[in-house]
Parts: C-alpha cells; structure tokens; sequence
C-alpha cells in the first residue's frame, strides 16, 4: 500500500465532512417529514437538537457499530438490524424533541 498518506487524508477529511453534514441535518429532515413546521422553526429546532453533542456521537457510533457489524458478519442480517436501528432512532428523535418541547411548540409559527 503506497497512498497510504492519501487514503489516510481522504478518510480525515470524509469523516470531518460527514460529521458536519450530520450536525446540520441530523433533526431537520424528520421535522419537515414528520411534521409541518416552518423553515425558521425547523432550524431553531436543530439547533437546540445539536446541543446535545454527546448523545449524537454516542448514537452515531452505535448506529456505526450496529449496521457495520451487521455488514461484516452476515449480510442478510441487516434485514433485521437495520429496522431495528431506524426504530430505535425514530424513538431518539420523538425523545429529543420531546425534552425540548417548547422550543417546537406552535405558538412560533
């Protein structure tokens, strides 16, 4: 393996990339799809969402590790976990949103 300097500074700068696209998006896509909240609201609702950085990293790795394992293993398990971890996630974000229920309330629309 020669390019490995090459392969090392892609993966850094892949992961910085997707770390900064999944704290912009991590809560704004599923408020426009789960509910019809404003553009503004939606944003303030992410931003108060992204606050909460350890939890995302903590879930991020354990989404990470769920699916990868998943993938190296057996791959069909994957009909099995990847239901699994977007359920369990649907719940994480109806938590999150529910510990800052104020903040998504209808009275800022």
């Amino acid at each position: 393996m020669r390019n490995w300097k090459s392969i090392a500074f892609f993966a850094a700068m892949l992961t910085f990339f997707m770390v900064v696209w999944a704290r912009v998006s991590v809560v704004i896509f599923a408020l426009f799809a789960s509910h019809d909240y404003p553009t503004l609201q939606a944003m303030l609702g992410q931003i108060i969402s992204a606050e909460n950085l350890e939890f995302l990293l903590v879930w991020g790795v354990l989404i990470v590790a769920i699916i990868g394992a998943s993938l190296l293993v057996f791959m069909p398990l994957l009909i099995v976990t990847a239901p699994w971890v977007g359920h369990a996630t649907w719940h994480a974000y109806k938590g999150m949103i529910g510990a800052h229920q104020e903040a998504f309330s209808p009275s800022l629309a």
